[in-house]
């Protein structure tokens, strides 16, 4: 592999990895040591999909079971399955370095532009943008890696080489709570060192949570 980008295990425990560098997406039956199934041409990096991928950056799943994928080389966003088809398949306009794309509900879609100064935005399978966070000044976004939407309609943001997590209201364009303290990193609690990625534990997932 090279700079793999991420890892989803399925229902089955199979592993799926976008190889980013390598432009493919790569299954690794579960406790297995070979690939079972790859999608890509190792180390043809051309936005062709299903026969070539331009550095896959993100595989996410979709509520209808295909996966939203992302292409850092030329900022495309396709709509595709396991079986390589591909629904549609957009540039994304106004970003230069996107990254993690993922469904926020129908037909809306949310991603960051992973550089500085960065930004996060949702658009539509056209590539339509409805809601752009490119704050300057002290709140600049310094290569946002990754972006989760929250139930209420907040949005959860690495901001990565700020060493902090924060939550933007879009509809003020607030930091409505952050952890880490910006651009200072570090290991002790309340502080963070280039926060890379998050994920939400589903209610009651945890085994040992006590009483």
């Amino acid at each position: 592999m090279n700079a793999p980008d991420g890892v989803l295990m399925l229902p089955s425990h199979d592993l799926l990895v976008p190889d980013a560098a390598n432009c493919r997406i790569i299954k690794i039956p579960a406790g297995g040591h070979a690939i079972s199934q790859q999608l890509g041409q190792t180390g043809t990096c051309v936005h062709n999909p299903p026969q070539t991928f331009a550095n896959p950056s993100g595989l996410f799943p979709m509520s209808n079971g295909d996966y939203v994928l992302t292409e850092g080389i030329g900022n495309w966003v396709s709509e595709i399955n396991l079986s390589g088809k591909v629904s549609w398949s957009v540039q994304v306009p106004g970003v230069s370095a996107i990254y993690e794309s993922s469904e926020i509900g129908p037909d809306r879609f949310a991603t960051v532009d992973h550089t500085l100064p960065g930004q996060v935005l949702t658009f539509d399978h056209t590539g339509k943008a409805y809601w752009r966070y490119a704050p300057t000044g002290d709140q600049t976004l310094n290569k946002p890696s990754m972006v989760t939407a929250l139930p209420n309609g907040d949005f959860l943001v690495s901001d990565k080489l700020n060493n902090r997590l924060i939550v933007v209201d879009p509809r003020t364009n607030a930091v409505v709570w952050q952890y880490g303290h910006s651009q200072v990193p570090g290991s002790t609690p309340g502080f963070l060192n280039n926060p890379t990625g998050m994920d939400l534990y589903p209610p009651n997932s945890r085994a040992d949570k006590t009483k």
